[in-house]
């Protein structure tokens, strides 16, 4: 200070000495000018911008079918999104062609065909290879022949973004293709050209046409980019939706409209489910139950944190499944309703065939399944007693499946019973028909969806490309799944690490409400001749809210690389969406803080959160490269513990993130167990951070700041590690929370709002209790030795809600 009145008195002679009196005389705190006052009392009654439901009023993922957090947007519905760009990231990586066509008048014309299908007419003179109208030194051009099947290795998603394709694909975003070509991406014009019937499944094309604004009302997205030219939202529809309930999410669905030609792009569903207003799943409209709104119940379980936010509702019970002609509300498994399941409600649902023995199964064990065979029969040499034993079995059997049979020997028939093991298994005739021992989960019936979406669900996904071998069967139209000859059976127990979800065996019946949510839509109950009602008599039962659980808005786009499958991203063609090469989470959540920090009202609230978060520190590194360190939805929540609690308690911020998942993984305490229970010391290290970091420090501290020394002017500890030991023994019995819809997950780690804790946790809360009044009380002894003049220095009683926190007395 006084070099800077040196410099000044040059320039100012005569007003140093006076500049020097200020700065030497005792500092007296300046009255508080009343504006600043009142500004300052406005900004602690705004409402928090919180960053999670900024974050997810953003997150516009696009997504085919029903995963664990959502389901998609029906082509019907408000916020329904469709595209005019000709060449999406979905259709990676199907085979194209550019061909020179005639039409019926005898003229030629240009078209693109993807998957064999027409996509687009094309002046093939635009397609130019990219860069070719700048010079660039990295631009690939190509030579792109005609007639030729290539496949499309990279999309950018807009009018004249960059297209990769390749006979194929190799490379860091098929850059290394082989006979790369780099064009243009065109748009979806079609004047010549009928636009196709089926797609390249055999699917028909459902069109929804709009005659004018009295039937429908659709608008842009704002503002305009080159990222959204040619996409409108659907705002509202004004005449009965005439698509199914099949084509409402299928790809190929086109909407005709002021002249031009859309295609469907299906975009994720999340729901509000807030402290304010919890979800109440069974209060959808019964459009939105056509799908469940996820694979898994989206409201979370009670907990100290949001139990002033419960309703009662009938929560996410199964609607009632009524039948319209039979007396009961079942079906059975047969090709025809397995296909049913995919056409009507896009899940991959198959029955397995083609599992090999794992060795000569013995037919006379306990329990054997056996297959019918449609051939003539040609029966295994077996003895006359073995043989009478084994059709006794299965004709006495109380199984009256058709097509498979599991049979359970008695002892004594087991005891009667030879050994019979042939090689490819037995081969017997009862009452005319022949069986053969089989596979113990031969033609089970699973539904696959989770091994065909993502990583991680089967191990021949290959999401740089696109490729998913579960999905082709179904878009081959076969709904048996035969599983590969050259994989030894125990790729198949392995497998079942991602468990598929059991729904039978194939020729069996079964009720409607035995079916997991994915395949329990309304366009399948409506094919098997079932209708669902609100089931009134299913008790009530409580659902919660979490902070900062926000829907999404279609109209704000897709900002984020946000994960809505268990077993990877919501789908593989992610890399130029919009504002999502912001790929990196760490990237993503600077975004969302510098946005909020430059345009959020409640300027101070942020401020003061921002210097909360650099005292609780928390790092990427620390939390796993595959488990929370990708969840911006998890980071975000986590930064609002100190939004919401930037005007409480030092209480309630230590008690919350001592719970939040992120701070549980960090400083890894997940799974600490006591030593009873693992005869291994529990994890020390939040209990150390919290004492040394986050709350007391290392010495205790003089009024100035300066360290309390004893007679031998050492510092003064504030605790020994005795107290760490003794502490630790609180942090132990934290384990993740059950996973639920409606909140982004990966890798197969749901982030959890508020860690659950298990029922060892609830023996140690004296401890914790114990714990957070010994460490508030040395802070508010700390306090009242530093607390301002004028202030007040009683606590502050903390009612954190969603709309932030209320002052309290003092």
């Amino acid at each position: 200070t006084h070099s800077a009145i040196d410099s000044l008195s040059a320039a100012f002679e005569d007003s140093a000495p006076q500049l020097a009196d200020v700065v030497d005389a005792p500092e007296v705190p300046p009255p508080t000018p009343p504006a600043l006052l009142e500004w300052v009392l406005d900004q602690m009654s705004m409402e928090p911008t919180l960053h999670r439901a900024y974050v997810r009023r953003r997150a516009n993922s696009r997504l085919e079918t029903v995963s664990d957090v959502g389901r998609p947007r029906g082509a019907c519905e408000a916020g329904a999104r469709w595209t005019r760009v000709a060449i999406r990231g979905d259709d990676k990586p199907k085979n194209i062609t550019f061909s020179n066509v005639s039409t019926a008048g005898g003229q030629s014309v240009s078209a693109v065909y993807i998957g064999g299908v027409l996509r687009t007419e094309v002046d093939l003179a635009q397609l130019r290879p990219y860069g070719m109208d700048h010079a660039c030194d990295w631009c690939q051009k190509g030579s792109l022949e005609l007639d030729k099947t290539y496949v499309v290795c990279l999309v950018e998603e807009h009018e004249n973004g960059l297209v990769r394709i390749g006979s194929r694909c190799n490379g860091h975003l098929g850059s290394d293709a082989d006979d790369l070509v780099e064009v243009y991406n065109p748009m979806i014009r079609l004047s010549l050209l009928d636009y196709p019937t089926t797609d390249e499944y055999g699917l028909p094309i459902e069109a929804l046409t709009v005659r004018g604004d009295n039937e429908a009302t659709l608008l842009p997205l704002i503002p305009r980019t080159i990222w959204n030219t040619g996409v409108v939202l659907l705002a509202e529809l004004k005449i009965p939706c005439p698509l199914t309930l099949g084509g409402q999410t299928r790809l190929s669905t086109t909407l005709r409209y002021d002249g031009l030609l859309y295609r469907f792009d299906p975009r994720i569903v999340l729901h509000e489910n807030t402290m304010a207003a919890p979800l109440n799943s069974s209060s959808l409209p019964s459009s939105a139950r056509g799908q469940p709104p996820a694979m898994r119940c989206p409201s979370p379980e009670k907990n100290i944190f949001n139990q002033h936010s419960c309703i009662v509702s009938h929560g996410c019970r199964p609607d009632k499944a009524i039948p319209k002609k039979d007396l009961s509300a079942s079906f059975q498994l047969n090709i025809s309703t397995i296909r049913a399941m995919y056409v009507e409600g896009d899940v991959y649902v198959y029955a397995i065939d083609g599992l090999p023995l794992a060795g000569n199964e013995d037919p006379c064990t306990k329990e054997v399944r056996w297959r019918s065979l449609p051939d003539s029969c040609i029966e295994s040499a077996l003895d006359d007693t073995t043989r009478q034993v084994l059709v006794e079995a299965i004709n006495g059997s109380k199984d009256t499946n058709a097509i498979v049979r599991d049979v359970t020997l008695s002892r004594d028939q087991r005891q009667r019973c030879s050994d019979a093991k042939i090689e490819g298994g037995a081969i017997i005739e009862v009452l005319g028909e022949c069986w053969q021992v089989t596979h113990a989960d031969q033609l089970n019936v699973y539904d696959f969806t989770l091994w065909a979406m993502g990583r991680g669900g089967h191990p021949g996904n290959f999401e740089g490309t696109g490729y998913y071998p579960i999905k082709s069967f179904a878009h081959r139209g076969s709904s048996i799944l035969r599983f590969p000859s050259h994989h030894n059976v125990l790729q198949w127990r392995l497998a079942h690490e991602v468990k598929p979800f059991l729904l039978g065996r194939l020729g069996d019946s079964i009720l409607f409400e035995t079916l997991p949510l994915t395949v329990r839509s309304a366009g399948f109950a409506e094919a098997v001749g079932i209708t669902l009602v609100l089931d009134e008599s299913v008790p009530l039962v409580e659902v919660c809210g979490s902070d900062g659980e926000a829907a999404n808005d279609p109209t704000l786009d897709s900002r984020f690389w946000f994960a809505a499958q268990r077993q990877g991203l919501v789908s593989p063609y992610w890399e130029y969406e919009n504002l999502q090469n912001y790929r990196s989470t760490s990237i993503c959540g600077e975004q969302v803080g510098y946005m909020i920090m430059m345009h959020a009202p409640d300027q101070l609230r942020q401020r003061v959160s921002w210097a909360l978060a650099n005292l609780w520190v928390v790092g990427y590194e620390g939390t796993g490269s595959v488990e929370l360190s990708d969840h911006i939805e998890a980071w975000s929540s986590f930064y609002d513990i100190y939004v919401r609690h930037a005007f409480g308690s030092y209480l309630d911020i230590m008690r919350e993130v001592s719970y939040a998942d992120i701070m549980v993984v960090y400083l890894t305490y997940r799974n600490s167990k006591s030593y009873a229970a693992s005869h291994t010391h529990p994890d020390e290290n939040y209990a150390r951070e919290l004492l040394q970091l986050f709350s007391v420090g290392l010495f205790m501290l003089n009024e100035d700041g300066t360290e309390v020394v004893d007679g031998d002017e050492a510092p003064i500890p504030t605790y020994q590690n005795e107290d760490v030991v003794t502490h630790a023994k609180a942090w132990t019995g934290f384990v993740p929370r059950a996973f639920r819809g409606n909140q982004e997950v990966r890798h197969g780690i749901p982030h959890n709002v508020s860690t659950i804790f298990s029922s060892r946790l609830h023996g140690a809360m004296s401890r914790l209790k114990w714990t957070f009044s010994r460490v508030t009380s040395v802070m508010a002894s700390l306090c009242a030795q530093i607390c301002p003049t004028g202030f007040s220095c009683e606590p502050v009683h903390s009612t954190a809600t969603s709309s932030g926190n209320k002052m309290g007395p003092g």
